[in-house]
């Protein structure tokens, strides 16, 4: 009974550990795989590193994410090109860097693209209302309220006013530069 006992726990142990080999192998293909997508479809793509993504140095807080989109636009594979293909972690991507083609995916063809990846905490009423961040059917409905604000009349009509404000700003800065030529604000007041 001793020497059946122990057969019992080494067949458990030996079951136990290949199906963690084969689990581990599963996922090891699967993010392989995962990393091939862009490839497999023929769309150009900044390589990341499995699990982590385009995003690494912005995880790490060495720069920010908007000086890390920069930068991945600038990529020698990728610069110039009217969109291209990046990891979100896992997750493939696709950045869009043509305005004439951004424009046909936000007015012309909304209907295909009303849902967004990222998103915002439900707290965060300027974040969570952001029409870049909804999705449908909240999305439909914020783009009918704002789409009338931003006509072209409206918006002919308002150049004066933010030219005026935006020159008033710049005087404004000028004038409270200091020796070294910077101006520090208070950004909460």
């Amino acid at each position: 009974t001793r020497a059946m006992e122990k057969s019992t726990e080494t067949s458990f142990l030996t079951q136990f550990f290949l199906g963690f080999v084969v689990i581990l192998a599963a996922f090891v293909y699967w993010i392989f795989q995962r990393q091939n997508y862009f490839k497999k479809h023929n769309v150009p793509y900044v390589k990341a590193p499995p699990l982590l993504g385009s995003f690494i140095d912005a995880i790490r807080q060495k720069i920010s994410i908007y000086n890390q989109v920069v930068e991945l636009t600038q990529k020698s594979e990728v610069k110039d090109k009217p969109f291209f293909g990046i990891f979100q972690f896992h997750k493939p991507a696709l950045m869009v860097t043509d305005p004439e083609l951004i424009k046909r995916i936000l007015i012309k063809d909304f209907n295909s693209f009303t849902d967004r990846y990222s998103g915002s905490d439900t707290h965060d009423p300027l974040g969570n209302n952001n029409l870049f961040a909804v999705n449908n059917p909240f999305w439909k409905i914020l783009r009918g309220k704002l789409t009338p604000f931003f006509s072209s009349g409206k918006l002919k009509t308002m150049h004066y006013l933010i030219d005026r404000i935006s020159t008033n700003l710049r005087l404004y800065i000028e004038k409270n530069l200091d020796k070294n030529g910077k101006y520090e604000v208070d950004m909460k007041e």
